[in-house]
Formats: C-alpha cells, sequence, structure tokens
C-alpha cells in the first residue's frame, strides 16, 4: 500500500528520523537506560520492540507538568516506530497488517485519557501530537476495504410508459398503499445498506484493538501494564458486541421493511385494480366497451 503524500507532508516534523538505520530519537527525561536501549534497537531497525520500550515508559510515567515533555516525546517516538514498523513489515504479497498501527492507536487513546485526566477537556495537544494523530488515522483509514466498483453492465432501456389513465380519486384506489409501500422499500434499502456496512467496520476495528492489546498483555512482565492491556481487551470487547448488534439490527431491520413494502405495494396494485372494472356491454338499445371506476 502506498503512502499517499499527504501523510508523508504530515510527518514532516518527526521527532525521530525513522527513515535509516541511524535514526535518532526524541530525548526521554529520566530515563537514560530505557531510552539507550531503545535507540540501539531503533538502529537495529527493530521499531516494534522501540516502541514497546516507549509504551512501557508512558505507563511507568504519571501525566504531571513535571513529566509532560518527557511523556509527549515518548508518545511521539512510539506512533513513529509503530508507522515505520507497519510500512516495513510488507507479506509475499505486498499487503500489510494493520496490528502495529492499531496498537500505537491504543497507545495514543491511553495517552489522551490521561492527558485528559491531567489537565482536563480544554487544555489541547501539542502541534506534533496532533500531527502524529491525523497521520495515523489516515493510515488506518487506508487500512479499510475499497468498496466494490459499479457495476459496468449497459443500462437497460426503460420500459414504456402505460397508457395514460383518467385521474382517479385519492381515496379507495391504493395509491395511498403504492406510495406508502414504496417510501418504506427505500427505508429498508437504505438501512440495509449502512446499518450493515457501519457494524462491520467497527468490528473490524474493535477486533484489531483486541487481539493486539492480548498480545501485548501476554508479552509483559509487569501485572500493571498487563491490567491495562487487558482493560483494553474488554473495552474493545464491548466495542465489538455493539458494532455486532449494529449489524444485525441492519440485517433484521432491512428485510422486514422490505418485505412489508413489498406487500404494500401488492395490496395497493389490486386495490387499484379492483377499481376498475372493464368489458363489452349489450344492450337492445346500446353495444359498446363499458369502463366503471368504482372508489
Amino acid at each position: 500500500m502506498r503512502i499517499p503524500a499527504r501523510s508523508t507532508t504530515l510527518a514532516v516534523a518527526l521527532v525521530c528520523a525513522l527513515c535509516s538505520s541511524s535514526a535518532q530519537a526524541a530525548p526521554v527525561p529520566d530515563a537514560p537506560d530505557r531510552y539507550g536501549e531503545a535507540q540501539q534497537l531503533l538502529e537495529a531497525d527493530d521499531f516494534v520492540g522501540a516502541a514497546e520500550i516507549w509504551e512501557s515508559l508512558l505507563e511507568e510515567t504519571p501525566e504531571s507538568a513535571d513529566t509532560y515533555s518527557g511523556r509527549e516525546a515518548m508518545i511521539i517516538n512510539a506512533i513513529d516506530a509503530r508507522m515505520e514498523a507497519y510500512r516495513r513489515q510488507v507479506t509475499a504479497d505486498g499487503s500489510r497488517e494493520p496490528l502495529n498501527l492499531v496498537a500505537a492507536q491504543v497507545a495514543l487513546r491511553r495517552y489522551l485519557r490521561a492527558h485528559v485526566r491531567a489537565y482536563g477537556q480544554d487544555r489541547a495537544l501539542s502541534v506534533p501530537v496532533q500531527q502524529r494523530a491525523a497521520t495515523l488515522a489516515m493510515m488506518l483509514a487506508e487500512t479499510e476495504p475499497a468498496p466494490p466498483p459499479p457495476s459496468s453492465a449497459p443500462a437497460e432501456r426503460p420500459a414504456a410508459p402505460p397508457p395514460a389513465r383518467p385521474p382517479a380519486p385519492e381515496r379507495g384506489n391504493g395509491n395511498g398503499l403504492l406510495v406508502g409501500g414504496i417510501g418504506l422499500g427505500v427505508l429498508g434499502l437504505s438501512v440495509g445498506l449502512t446499518m450493515i456496512p457501519l457494524g462491520a467496520a467497527l468490528g473490524r476495528n474493535a477486533e484489531n484493538i483486541y487481539t493486539v492489546s492480548v498480545i501485548n498483555a501476554s508479552n509483559t512482565s509487569d501485572d500493571t501494564q498487563r491490567a491495562l492491556y487487558l482493560a483494553d481487551a474488554r473495552e474493545a470487547e464491548r466495542a465489538g458486541r455493539t458494532s455486532n448488534r449494529v449489524a444485525i439490527a441492519g440485517g433484521v431491520l432491512s428485510p422486514v421493511l422490505m418485505g412489508t413494502a413489498a406487500a404494500m405495494i401488492v395490496l395497493g396494485l389490486q386495490r387499484r385494480n379492483a377499481s376498475w372494472r372493464q368489458g363489452p356491454r349489450v344492450s337492445p338499445d346500446y353495444a359498446g366497451w363499458e369502463a366503471t371506476y368504482r372508489f
């Protein structure tokens, strides 16, 4: 998958230049040993290992005025490393798994929660963190499957319009059922085309977050960090159940609405046809074709 120019432009102010093996990370105060270990992993092109160290440092460092700059450098380094790992992990068929992007999203979400708890909703994130968040969001959006192309089958020639009939009264001729059935059918189609894909997309995102959180929980030896990963997994599991309900509701409501609409249209056509009576009439003083409209 080729990353568009917009994503590259948003990430030009990287705190760590991750495009070569000599990448330098942003300085992290009060953690020289861990920082040196992460730098060595960067130089060995182990971007996932470096990201895990910075994510661990984030969990061990509470958000405060004294640690603000250090935590900002940690989240920037972690996101940059995860994005570079995603770019480099290409499978044999040329595709990429978005697990590193999802892990960066989990780390960013936890950083935002700590930021809001410490400073409230009114304090905005720094510009570098906002740039990483925007780039990450666009890269995640690009991992979504593309919609199917429109059918190239030739358009059918519209049927000839039926012969004009005399205007019919509005009551008792089935027109109301026809209009209501068509409207209900359009509603049922809209429900099927929106709720089902939306629920499926939300479910995929929740499944990715759950997978990454469970993997991280099984790989860490720190009880506090494992508890945080498992909390993220439970939250993703709840989000997945909600998305499933959305998709199921769309799958149930759409055929019900479409079936009700079809029944209304059939009944309306029957009533409309029943309001017309046509046939030959022969009497001592008249011979011809008679049409009677009943309402």
